[in-house]
């Protein structure tokens, strides 16, 4: 073939009647062909495959990764950094007791046992279904104080539309309430949805406070924030 030395002054023969001759450079990558010292060998044509990545070239690629991972986990471990939901609620290493409810009996359970498990205390109740409740007037974790309670969930707590008006959740003095679900009222209501009367509400990420008219009364319809005769009151979104 012009313009390629052969080795020794031996030049390829012919292929085979029939068979395309390929140049030694393209036997050397893919090697269709293959010389020896009498004739050509037909070998399967395969297809040319790049090599896999050298390991030292993706050590390199990932490296960056793995400092940026670490700079993240110190971020999140650190004042001012990203903390965890039970960390922003509560603070940390707070002991807390944790319900589900997915209907009104799991819910009526976790507030009773709310109601009856002393001052100081920590709680979450996560909901898994939709659940429908009678208005009320009284607060909803009795007279505990101290208490900090984080409702949770993307299923939505409502008022029931065929039962009792009134407030689907109250609190009471020194009882904080920390809303991250939605809250759903009735058009016919005759209070506000939420009402704090001596405690604390903070409205965080995922809470909703909507579809609540009152017909009666001057406490809205949304949240109604009393501090006259129950102590310090306070709301915060």
């Amino acid at each position: 073939m012009r313009g390629y030395n052969y080795p020794h002054g031996a030049r390829p023969r012919p292929a085979p009647a029939g068979r395309r001759r390929t140049s030694p450079l393209y036997q050397g990558a893919c090697q269709p062909w293959k010389q020896s010292a009498v004739s050509y060998t037909v070998r399967k044509k395969t297809p040319c495959t790049p090599p896999p990545p050298s390991r030292a070239l993706s050590s390199f690629f990932l490296l960056p990764l793995f400092l940026l991972l670490a700079v993240l986990a110190a971020c999140s471990n650190s004042a001012g950094g990203w903390i965890d939901i039970d960390t922003e609620d509560f603070g940390a290493s707070a002991s807390i007791t944790s319900f589900e409810a997915a209907d009104v009996s799991g819910w009526d359970i976790a507030i009773a046992a709310i109601k009856a498990g002393g001052d100081n205390k920590n709680y979450v109740i996560t909901l898994t279904g939709d659940i429908a409740l009678d208005g009320d007037s009284a607060p909803t974790f009795g007279s505990v104080t101290g208490v900090t309670v984080s409702l949770r969930g993307e299923k939505t707590l409502s008022l029931d539309p065929v039962g009792t008006t009134g407030n689907l959740l109250r609190t009471g003095a020194g009882q904080t309430l920390i809303l991250r679900s939605p809250l759903e009222g009735r058009g016919d209501n005759n209070a506000s949805l939420v009402a704090v009367n001596g405690g604390i509400l903070f409205m965080r990420a995922g809470s909703k406070i909507q579809n609540n008219t009152t017909t009666t009364g001057t406490t809205g319809g949304g949240v109604y924030v009393d501090s006259y005769g129950y102590g310090s009151s306070s709301f915060t979104m």
